[in-house]
């Protein structure tokens, strides 16, 4: 296992900052921890999936769902009481309900569009075959620690191996997906291997969870924040985070003209709504956090991630990844300014 290495560059502080069947009764105990407030959503809900005024949206989310049968960790699921519908349909009406129509959208674009993916029928890029994210993955990982102990909420839980992996680190990790798909997917991931008595995998919307206040010590994502509405979702990051806790956030970068070129060329790769972070836009997005920190990874290194497009380049991508990301270090020790040209940023960001 790898041992805890604090993220060491860029550091910058923003000063003054900081189941149930139905019809039975669900004990005062079962209403604590994390996901508390889902249990409650449900008990004091009283929804009709077939009734007017459904959204389009929720009616397609109860639809992929299976009214979105909430499974693992007890601390992250939902109980119910005389509820009309299975517990996690109210939940996620809850959560996915918006006033605002292209957050609507923009949710229902994403679903659709990583439940094909994890189902099977999306297609991935070349360079993909050489895992290149595995290391930017390592360097975040490494700033974890020993999880034991900790509640942890994951982002976009995607097929599970990012939550297989906190709860093997010890976490009782309750992880959430925009996707139906995805959810499912982890949790099949989590049941083989006996996690799902302290993990769950649910469905969910970042920009509004359903988990109470002050919740969690730790939360993680790989690449999801840049399918998000940012002010909403880390509003709500903030809300769910214990005071001190912290999040680890893996995310590709917006400003190298060499990669904005291949974005517009492949298309089909991503979602319309998902735009790639700006360094120079975090302060004032996390203004609300104690502090944050930034590390970035894959400068000259991706030329390694290039060659994978060439003859023979899968296999010279593991031979050239490691020297060219020594140089990177070097080299955005020496000139910080640099990271902006670089591919993936990892961020710690402190409340």
């Amino acid at each position: 296992m790898l041992g805890p290495q604090p993220l060491d560059l860029c550091r910058i502080e923003n000063s003054g900052i900081g189941d149930r069947g139905a019809g039975q009764r669900v004990p005062q105990s079962a209403l604590s921890g994390p996901c508390s407030s889902a249990k409650r959503a449900t008990l004091s809900s009283k929804i009709r999936v077939s009734g007017k005024g459904t959204t389009l949206s929720q009616a397609l989310w109860f639809r992929e769902t299976g009214y979105g049968r909430l499974q693992g960790h007890p601390r992250c699921r939902a109980g119910i009481v005389h509820a009309s519908v299975p517990p996690a349909a109210q939940v996620h009406r809850e959560s996915m309900t918006s006033q605002d129509p292209l957050l609507e959208a923009r949710l229902r674009s994403e679903a659709q569009f990583h439940d094909a993916k994890y189902a099977g029928g999306g297609l991935y890029p070349r360079h993909y075959a050489a895992w290149p994210t595995q290391y930017v993955y390592a360097q975040m990982r490494d700033g974890l620690g020993d999880l034991h102990g900790k509640h942890v909420l994951e982002y976009g839980c995607g097929e599970g191996w990012i939550t297989r992996d906190l709860a093997r680190l010890g976490g009782n990790v309750c992880a959430f997906d925009i996707s139906p798909q995805a959810a499912e997917n982890t949790r099949r991931a989590l049941a083989a291997e006996n996690l799902l008595d302290r993990c769950s995998a649910d469905v969910m919307a970042a920009e509004k969870l359903v988990y109470e206040p002050e919740s969690f010590d730790i939360a993680v994502g790989f690449a999801i924040l840049h399918h998000l509405d940012l002010v909403q979702a880390l509003a709500e990051l903030h809300r769910v985070l214990k005071p001190g806790g912290v999040g680890y956030f893996a995310e590709p970068l917006a400003t190298n003209p060499l990669i904005q070129i291949y974005r517009r060329m492949t298309p089909q790769f991503r979602t319309p709504d998902e735009q790639p972070l700006v360094l120079s836009r975090l302060p004032s997005l996390l203004s609300s956090f104690r502090s944050f920190e930034h590390r970035e990874f894959y400068l000259t290194a991706l030329g390694a991630v290039a060659l994978t497009y060439l003859p023979g380049g899968l296999r010279l991508f593991p031979l050239l990844s490691g020297p060219l990301h020594r140089l990177d270090r070097g080299l955005l020790r020496a000139i910080p300014r640099l990271g902006s040209w670089a591919w993936y940023t990892v961020l710690k960001i402190t409340k």
